[in-house]
């Protein structure tokens, strides 16, 4: 059986699949199923002994986890949105969190027969950059990829991060602020992991935002000491669901 999809560098998006061949490794154990109780709040964890552990999630957002995407680029049956399920699955301990999505993309691909393509769309980008002033990152005690907790008081968003990089400040950038309007590529050169809250509270899509100063998005990465610039359009994958299988295939590790 082959099956295949259309690779997207922006994203570094990778084929789980492609001519019947598995791209990346597989978990030792894996349980997938549909969640019972909708009014239970929903979770999920990457653990660094490499269990991962989703629960009460919609089909949409398993498959925009697995492959880094949000919702403006994703486009699947509506049911997806709906059907809530549970994961939990153990694969090799210390894999980068790629790695792991790619094995959560291949998981969801063999139990719901999921196939897809990728469309191209032209987006603006905007270059994260250091600040004339530097950088004020702290350092992170966490040497594995990290996460964020979310919180909101009124209109006020905010995420407080552990453990992330900067290639990870931007993708949060992209998914959490743009809502699909652009999209944001590191340009710090800054290697390592940090520890860094962001807020905002009204975003739309970004005006002038070299000479704005009070753009939201500024706002939210000028306490880190980091500035966001213009940068040439570029062209972004869309996710398209073509089919996929409301039964769970049973073959459980």
């Amino acid at each position: 059986m082959n099956r295949s999809c259309r690779f997207s560098t922006l994203f570094l998006l990778t084929c789980a699949i492609v001519s019947g061949q598995a791209s990346a490794s597989t978990f030792d154990v894996a349980v997938v199923k549909e969640h019972s109780a909708h009014g239970d709040g929903s979770s999920e964890s990457f653990l660094p002994s490499g269990q991962i552990a989703l629960t009460n999630r919609s089909l949409g957002t398993l498959i925009r986890e697995a492959w880094k995407v949000n919702e403006k680029d994703f486009d699947g049956p509506s049911w997806l949105e709906s059907t809530y399920y549970d994961v939990i699955a153990k694969g090799p301990a210390l894999k980068p969190a790629d790695e792991s999505r790619q094995m959560l993309r291949a998981l969801l691909i063999e139990r719901f027969s999921i196939k897809y393509h990728f469309d191209d769309a032209a987006i603006t980008s905007l270059n994260l950059e250091v600040g004339k002033r530097g950088a004020k990152l702290e350092t992170s005690k966490v040497d594995v990829h990290g996460d964020c907790v979310a919180s909101a008081r009124g209109q006020l968003r905010r995420r407080t991060c552990k453990g992330l990089t900067m290639e990870d400040l931007a993708h949060l950038l992209t998914v959490v602020g743009a809502q699909g309007s652009w999209v944001v590529v590191d340009n710090t050169h800054i290697s390592g992991r940090f520890d860094f809250s962001i807020e905002w509270g009204h975003l739309s899509a970004p005006q002038d935002i070299d000479d704005g100063g009070n753009d939201v998005l500024q706002q939210m990465v000028r306490p880190l000491g980091l500035v966001l610039k213009k940068g040439p359009t570029q062209h972004r994958s869309r996710l398209i669901i073509e089919t996929v299988s409301r039964a769970i295939h049973s073959d459980e590790r």
